[in-house]
């Protein structure tokens, strides 16, 4: 069982100790970022993502299988992006630059609420802490 373990270790870019933080985060970051997409996109009159399902908090309808391995293993990942289709847009410009941000700008927010969060229930552990966040600004920085 040691064996295995140590290989975990050594495949996996997160520790295992931090590994059930960083699946929690990643759901919600991942989730949180590509509902965004989906809701600006509908509020200025772009119903493809809603049409297709996507504009859901539901995890399971924005992870990309292959992107949240990769993320285990490599450090970076995906999900599924948001269909968008602009000639739906009331104002093309406007909204294209609000849908395009509203991602990234979810995933700062969400960093910013859970890192004070991450502190306040993990005194003696601050350098597992900055783990449950990386997803958050990976995601903002890689959109």
């Amino acid at each position: 069982m040691e064996g295995f373990i140590q290989f975990l270790n050594s495949i996996l870019y997160y520790d295992l100790q931090s590994l059930p933080f960083i699946v929690i985060s990643l759901l919600i970051a991942f989730t949180v970022h590509e509902f965004s997409h989906a809701y600006f996109a509908y509020k200025f009159g772009d119903p493809t993502a809603k049409n297709q399902g996507r504009l859901t908090l539901n995890p399971i309808s924005h992870l990309d299988p292959i992107g949240t391995v990769v993320l285990l293993i490599a450090g970076f990942g995906w999900a599924r992006p948001v269909p968008v289709n602009r000639f739906y847009f009331k104002n093309p410009r406007l909204a294209g630059v609000v849908v395009s941000a509203a991602g990234p700008l979810s995933n700062l927010l969400l960093a910013f609420i859970g890192a004070p969060a991450c502190f306040s229930c993990f005194p003696p552990f601050p350098d597992r802490c900055g783990s449950p966040m990386r997803p958050n600004f990976s995601t903002c920085s890689s959109n």
